[in-house]
């Protein structure tokens, strides 16, 4: 619904909301941190014991080293949701390595589970290796369509529009 038919007190607020951070990387690295989290916290057995090694992939090395990655991944991508409107180099330099960490833990994820599948050791291997195949790519996709977005944004706009929150 287009913000103009709801209620004029709440206007400014949303218009700020979608200007300052719905249309940046936040969501994005919001939806990252939240999953990578959850992926290395049940590692860490935060969620229960965690003793299945179901696919390859968590048998070449400790199962803490995995849960490290997805942590540190998690923890970065929560800081850079946060982030006011990410345009500075900074940021964007922050952003792309966490990007690449993520895309490279999918990646990896969903090679262990495609093998795992086409050995039969895995029967359902197959759903949990085209998530991790086809996950990576929508977060590059909406990166992508993210930062074409915004580089037709009136930076001195969004600057106006941040004094006036904070006034």
């Amino acid at each position: 619904m287009p913000i103009e038919h709801l209620p004029a007190p709440v206007r400014p607020g949303l218009r700020s909301f979608r200007d300052l951070w719905w249309r940046s990387f936040g969501p994005i690295m919001a939806f990252m941190s939240v999953t990578a989290l959850a992926f290395g916290l049940s590692y860490f057995g935060i969620f229960g014991t965690y003793k299945a090694r179901i696919h390859p992939i968590e048998n070449l090395t400790a199962i803490e080293f995995w849960a490290t990655l997805w942590v540190i991944a998690g923890v970065a991508a929560g800081v850079l949701a946060l982030w006011p409107k990410g345009t500075t180099r900074g940021y964007r330099a922050a952003s792309s390595v966490v990007i690449f960490l993520y895309f490279t833990m999918c990646s990896i994820w969903a090679v262990s589970y495609w093998l795992g599948f086409i050995h039969g050791t895995l029967d359902r291997g197959i759903a949990m290796a085209v998530l991790f195949t086809v996950l990576p790519f929508l977060i590059l996709h909406d990166a992508y369509e993210t930062s074409r977005e915004n580089k037709g944004v009136d930076k001195e706009k969004l600057h106006d529009v941040a004094r006036r929150i904070a006034e």
